[in-house]
């Protein structure tokens, strides 16, 4: 579960949380994800 990540995901969030762009891709199954991301 999401609340297990909690670590884990505030590191990711310390690392990324101060750029400017990113690139979501995703194909398949994964493109809804990918678009939901891009928003």
């Amino acid at each position: 579960s999401v609340l297990a990540m909690e670590e884990a995901i505030a590191k990711v969030a310390k690392v990324f949380g101060d750029k400017e762009h990113a690139l979501f891709l995703g194909r398949g199954a994964h493109f809804p994800i990918a678009m939901e991301g891009a928003l």
